[in-house]
Order: structure tokens, then C-alpha cells, then sequence
């Protein structure tokens, strides 16, 4: 006597195994567009190292010559408005393509002066050798202030 199951335990067995089988095959695309993705993106930053641009305003020195304060002008592009760094750096070292590492601002959509390279007026003064004081505009619009950085004590003055 064999025992044979009815037709419907059949049919659900197979569509269980059908849907188990199309959410492997689901789960696989998905991976395999989330790789190409990836792929995609690190073949464009070696295209595109750096879309952002700096430009060097001043460099002042620590009065011991140690260290520099670097006011600098960032642009990225024409979706972005000009906007004034400022980085610590030793004195030696050359200013890397990216953001200032103690001090962000912009203009605040034109509320502010600005210098002729574009964003806002900034001014860096050291008064001693691991202090120092930026001076910015009241109405700047400020998104990064530190108040030290590499052992320098920064201070603001808002003018």
C-alpha cells in the first residue's frame, strides 16, 4: 500500500519551495546592484579625486614659528557658495584639499561682507605660541568652531 498525499499538500509544497527559491534569487539581484553601486562610486573618486578647490588668503605663524594659522577660500561648484576656512597646520606642512580643521563660514546668503575671493571676512591673529584669536563678521553664518586644535587654544571675537 503506498500512501500518496492529496493533491493540495502537493501544490503548496511546490509553492512554498517556488517563493523560497524567487526570494534567494531577490536577495542575490539585490547584492549584486548594491556591488555595482559601490563599484560605480569608488571608479568615480578616482575620476574625480576632488570636486572642491581651496584658495590660500593668508598664512600667519605662531610666534615661534611652530605652527600656521591658513585662512582659505573653499569652493565646490557652481551649487555651492564660497565660504572662509581656517586651518591649523605645522609650519612646514602644505594645506590638504579639504575643509578647515578649526573654523567654517559663509557669508549667510549675501548678509555679510566679503572678501574679494568670495566668502566671508576672516581674521587670524596668534598671541602666544599655542593661542590664537579669528576674528568673523556678527551676521556670518559659522559651522565649525573649535576651540583647539593640535594644542593651539582658539578664541572668537564676532565683530
Amino acid at each position: 500500500m503506498s500512501i500518496v498525499p492529496p493533491a493540495a499538500t502537493l501544490q503548496a509544497y511546490h509553492a512554498s519551495h517556488g517563493m523560497k527559491h524567487f526570494f534567494q534569487q531577490l536577495a542575490i539581484a539585490a547584492l549584486a546592484l548594491l556591488l555595482l553601486a559601490a563599484a560605480g562610486l569608488y571608479a568615480l573618486s578616482l575620476l574625480f579625486p576632488d570636486l572642491c578647490g581651496n584658495t590660500v588668503l593668508a598664512d600667519t605663524f605662531s610666534p615661534e614659528q611652530r605652527h600656521k594659522a591658513v585662512v582659505f577660500q573653499r569652493d565646490c561648484g557652481a551649487t555651492t557658495g564660497f565660504s572662509t576656512h581656517v586651518s591649523v597646520i605645522g609650519a612646514q606642512d602644505a594645506l590638504p584639499n579639504e575643509s578647515g580643521n578649526v573654523f567654517t563660514a559663509d557669508d549667510n546668503r549675501g548678509a555679510v561682507p566679503t572678501s574679494a575671493a568670495g566668502g566671508p571676512v576672516v581674521q587670524v591673529r596668534w598671541v602666544s605660541g599655542n593661542a590664537m584669536v579669528i576674528t568673523h563678521h556678527a551676521g556670518a553664518r559659522v559651522f565649525k568652531q573649535k576651540d583647539s586644535v593640535l594644542g593651539v587654544a582658539v578664541a572668537y571675537e564676532r565683530l
